[in-house]
């Protein structure tokens, strides 16, 4: 994409590259361009990624820009700035003994290391900073919030974009420290913020800050700094279908590991306790309830092969979910190649192309996934293919329903 030149007008330069954006991304890119510093805080699936990039690209050509994310996402991070700004040098620095001279366009760098590197990062003459998940520097007196601070600060007013697809409005504290990176004359006085908006009180330990108040005013007050979109305003979608189905499972199944849960709580309703007391009790019952849920989770892998076996058939993609290891080993072996796996184990390099490969590769139909955090932050991030994921499997219930709602939430975008 050629620089656009800075006489045309926010809306202008944004319609000049609409072929490639969203109508809501567009306006995205156009908000951005209106202002230096700015919070963009659509939801997850929305394509935060994209609209920084180019408005940074756009506000100040050249760069050098900084992008401070999650680990796990850098290399999205790379892919995406190779498809928005197509020749730009992209640098990764990994971990906190990397030495090698910032002589990139784009530097991606994660918070976990910011404090090694934070010499040269506040030397460098940014033209532009992306804080992604920017949610992560809500603890203002953290010293990860006071290095993005710093480097911000150290700069020749920069191009500041803090971008979380996280609501921090209910919990007006939390966004104090995006505030301040974006310079927002709130944030002149902690004490008066919170007095105001976080309905701050006294008690025999200090000033308590995490409430709200007077939310209405505060965002008034975000309408010149923030931009906030849900799914629902601004894309059609099909509304999602949640449909439960019965499994027979073999008489029998977790039964031992049941009685043995009966068992040990009927003890401790009588006083008994085991040589590891109280501790010991309720580590051995999670265990035996850890054991039967798999062997219930093993019982419906048939049942799932056959769902997803008729879904491939009809040309569908299938995302499936498990708490457990043997479950997905067992769907994977069963559709070798075609089976696109994802677990925890997964090393942090690998994500990305397994993501993509199931994205784009029209022999990859099932994808086969451990239901953790790390698996499910994969498809959060993945900001293509809208369409792409319409089935979805859940093989275990667990009493984490909120995990898997955010993974379908995002496999659904």
């Amino acid at each position: 994409m050629d620089t656009l030149t800075l006489e045309a007008s926010p809306a202008e330069r944004a319609e000049r590259i609409a072929d490639r954006l969203f109508p809501h991304q567009i306006e995205g890119v156009a908000f951005l361009l209106k202002r230096r510093r700015a919070i963009l805080a659509d939801d997850m699936g929305l394509g935060k990624t994209r609209q920084a990039i180019i408005g940074l690209h756009v506000a100040e050509p050249g760069g050098p820009y900084l992008v401070v994310c999650p680990a796990s996402v850098k290399n999205n991070w790379a892919r995406e700035i190779a498809t928005a700004v197509p020749g730009a040098t992209v640098q990764i620095v990994d971990g906190k003994a990397n030495s090698e001279p910032l002589n990139a366009e784009w530097i991606i760098i994660n918070y976990d290391v910011l404090g090694a590197h934070i010499k040269r990062l506040t030397s460098h003459g940014w033209r532009g900073l992306v804080f992604d998940e920017a949610h992560c520097l809500r603890n203002r007196e953290s010293q990860r919030s006071r290095n993005a601070r710093a480097i911000v600060n150290a700069a020749d007013d920069p191009v500041v974009y803090a971008l979380t697809g996280t609501p921090l409005t209910n919990r007006p504290r939390d966004l104090f420290p995006l505030l301040q990176l974006c310079g927002h004359p709130l944030t002149r006085s902690f004490l008066s913020f919170a007095k105001r908006y976080c309905d701050a009180h006294r008690n025999d330990y200090g000033w308590v800050t995490d409430g709200a108040s007077h939310l209405d005013e505060l965002a008034v007050q975000l309408h010149g700094v923030m931009l906030r979109r849900t799914k629902d305003e601004v894309l059609d979608l099909p509304p999602k279908l949640r449909t439960w189905l019965d499994v027979e499972v073999p008489a029998g199944t977790g039964s031992d590991e049941m009685s043995d849960v009966v068992r040990l709580l009927l003890n401790r309703a009588r006083g008994e306790r085991s040589r590891g007391g109280e501790r010991g009790d309720r580590a051995k019952l999670l265990a035996l309830l850890t054991k039967a849920r798999v062997a219930i989770a093993n019982a419906k892998v048939d049942r799932t092969i056959e769902l997803v076996e008729n879904a491939v058939a009809q040309g569908e993609k299938v995302i499936v979910f498990s708490c457990f290891d043997a479950p997905v080993s067992k769907i994977r072996d069963h559709f070798g190649s075609a089976a696109v796996t994802l677990t925890g184990a997964t090393p942090a390099a690998k994500r990305q192309s397994l993501v993509d490969r199931f994205q784009t590769d029209d022999s990859a139909r099932d994808s086969g996934r451990i239901r953790k955090h790390a698996a499910i932050r994969e498809e959060c991030r993945s900001g293509r293919g809208r369409e792409r994921h319409s089935t979805r499997c859940r093989g275990q219930c667990t009493r984490r329903a909120a995990a898997f709602a955010v993974s379908s939430i995002a496999a659904y975008s």
